[in-house]
């Protein structure tokens, strides 16, 4: 897989990718992940998202700054195999985000 858009998209829950505006993050020890920050569609608030699956990582939170607190731990609370088995599923399950392609 590589990335080959610069934009960002959200899998909404009507089955449909949505361009977002966002802003990259690093969690560290989890660098090889395609996160990004982004105010919440429909409410307030921010949360972090995964970049191949378009899904939220943390859950909606009053700044971004909690919000990438909040993804930081899930990330280190379940670890990179559990993280990569539910991307896996994810675009097994949803298809990739038009931010990434299968070819290498």
């Amino acid at each position: 897989m590589k990335k080959v858009k610069d934009e960002f998209f959200i899998f909404d829950y009507k089955k449909r990718w949505l361009e977002v505006s966002a802003g990259p993050v690093v969690i560290p020890g989890f660098e090889e992940y395609d996160l990004f920050a982004h105010e919440e569609v429909d409410l307030d608030g921010y949360v972090v998202s995964e970049g191949k699956t378009g899904r939220k990582v943390s859950r909606i939170m009053d700044t971004k700054e909690e919000a990438i607190k909040h993804a930081a731990k899930l990330f280190t609370d379940h670890g990179k195999d559990r993280v990569d088995e539910l991307i896996k599923q994810s675009v097994e399950k949803d298809g990739l985000s038009p931010r990434w392609s299968m070819e290498d």
